[in-house]
């Protein structure tokens, strides 16, 4: 048994008769969709980003995944927020606000699951940095008895796709940069303060090098990475947050749109910084 909570069940389905609808925003889900493709299953693509929903899908696609469930089709959304339409499975692994569709497998590993694909080393990579990230990926090497040169250049391979995938220019590179010299560094926080919300751009680069980060976008956004507790206190006060990762280790991740809440202060006072 492949999971615990709401795993796609693969069994009775060929892959003619499965539709899956995913977003292309980040490095796991370029990797769903080549599988899709690898395998001829049918997929629709929804050009949103981060926080792709399933009330925010295009028209069409909307209209074609009616016409499917008519056709008996078994229809799946890969990380699409929100109420899926009836009969229709999420593919998921996070927790959103009010809507905790946590699991022990990543998207991915439950998409190869479900269409009978068998990961590459380098896709169980993808999988393990969207689990947690660089300490996941370190950690899988270990499992494998990878060299340490090897290792490096999986995970760089891994995550420059990943920031390929989220969009992410040379100048907002740039911007990250100059960010992360002024940022505020204390032993237990590093507070970045940066014009756009590709937080990769500085968790790449900082790696190691944080017990907790929070980065503090100018388009609204905040995000911060690390304490346990501190992601649980934000994901309640933070209506329409969304939070995953490596919770055992500390290693998991927290992003919103606070309206009315000092989040920098919060997290501060949470942390007695």
């Amino acid at each position: 048994n492949l999971s615990r909570k709401a795993e796609p069940r693969r069994a009775e389905y060929m892959n003619n008769q499965i539709l899956v609808v995913t977003p292309i925003n980040d490095g796991e889900a370029v990797q769903i969709a080549k599988i899709l493709k690898d395998k001829n299953v049918k997929t629709l693509i929804t050009k949103q980003g981060w926080g792709a929903s399933w009330d925010n899908l295009e028209p069409e696609i909307k209209k074609e995944i009616e016409e499917l469930k008519n056709k008996n089709f078994k229809i799946f959304g890969v990380e699409l927020q929100g109420s899926a339409p009836e009969g229709v499975e999420n593919i998921d692994h996070h927790r959103y606000d009010g809507d905790d569709r946590t699991n022990e497998f990543s998207s991915l590993e439950q998409v190869a699951k479900l269409v009978g694909h068998r990961l590459s080393l380098f896709e169980e990579f993808i999988s393990a940095n969207d689990k947690g990230f660089i300490p996941a990926m370190l950690a899988l090497a270990k499992t494998k008895n990878l060299s340490e040169k090897e290792t490096q250049k999986l995970i760089e391979k891994v995550r420059l796709q990943d920031r390929a995938a989220q969009g992410i220019t040379p100048e907002q590179e740039r911007i990250a940069e100059k960010a992360i010299q002024e940022a505020e560094v204390s032993d237990l926080l590093t507070v970045v303060h940066m014009s756009h919300s590709k937080t990769a751009t500085v968790c790449d680069r900082l790696y190691g090098g944080y017990k907790n980060l929070l980065v503090i976008s100018d388009d609204g956004e905040v995000n911060f990475f690390g304490s346990r507790e501190v992601i649980k206190k934000l994901s309640n006060l933070v209506k329409g947050s969304w939070s995953g990762g490596d919770f055992e280790h500390n290693n998991g991740f927290w992003g919103g749109y606070p309206q009315d809440l000092d989040v920098e202060k919060e997290v501060k006072k949470l942390l007695g910084v």
